[in-house]
């Protein structure tokens, strides 16, 4: 299985599910992390006292949560057993709903849809979760999940598509000759 979102701490909507799969059905899930969380500066005021930097000064955020961040996603992955995580490095810019920004203007789209097709296909994912896109969600959740979608639509991949609340679940097409 692999999981797509925007930023690091976004895979905590998928805990419960992933460690059941890791651990009671001994399946393998892989994360690939489209931003690098740095406009979560703002949010960050906990984090200082346990880091012991201003992280919630933009610059001082900007430089310094890229690092704290992956470490935190990776000891939580520990736990709940994620296998590989890939960081795709985008900005993370700022909050907003508009999904069509952060495609055209922040993020190299063609950039990470290669490395999102490469993955897929080397990897064989029978499962695909991202975050539900409605026009409520952050435009980058929705913006990673779009990316998503259209990998395994070009890929010609996509088969079902199940959505629960917030999750959104993308079953993989076998590409096998019926004889």
């Amino acid at each position: 299985m692999l999981i797509v979102t925007a930023h690091p701490d976004d895979e905590t909507g998928f805990a419960a599910s992933v460690y059941k799969i890791t651990h009671d059905l001994k399946g393998k899930v892989d994360l690939a992390l489209v931003t690098n969380g740095e406009a979560g500066f703002k949010y960050s005021t906990l984090a200082e006292d346990i880091y012991g930097a201003e992280l919630t000064d933009e610059a001082v955020g900007r430089e310094l949560l890229p690092t704290i961040r992956k470490r935190e996603i990776m000891a939580g992955g520990k736990i709940i057993g994620i296998r590989n995580y890939y960081f795709f490095d985008q900005k993370d810019t700022h909050y907003t709903l508009d999904h069509d920004t952060v495609l055209t203007q922040v993020w190299n789209v063609k950039w990470v849809r290669e490395k999102l097709k490469e993955l897929i296909l080397r990897e064989k994912y029978d499962y695909i979760f991202c975050l539900l896109p409605t026009p409520e969600t952050h435009g980058h959740h929705k913006a990673a999940t779009i990316l998503a979608l259209q990998t395994l639509s070009e890929l010609a991949l996509l088969k079902n598509v199940l959505s629960s609340s917030d999750v959104l679940f993308l079953k993989r097409q076998t590409l096998q000759s019926q004889f």
